[in-house]
């Protein structure tokens, strides 16, 4: 797993891919130790599926609803 610091984990679970375009679920979530319970737990969970799609000679990424 990738992180973006000590309370922090960024990952991709999951990639689906076709021409000109990419389709992952990315983990995004931060984690916070309890002291009082010897136990992590995780807040602002913002883990959701997205698109890149090729434009030109750049990408641009967006939110992708998956229902």
């Amino acid at each position: 797993m990738a992180g973006f610091g000590d309370s922090n984990g960024h990952s991709i679970v999951t990639i689906l891919e076709g021409q000109g375009r990419q389709i992952f679920f990315q983990n995004e979530k931060g984690w916070r130790y309890r002291v009082a319970e010897r136990r992590w737990i995780t807040m602002h969970d913002h883990s959701r599926w997205r698109k890149a799609e090729r434009a030109g000679d750049q990408a641009a990424v967006s939110n992708h609803p998956v229902r």
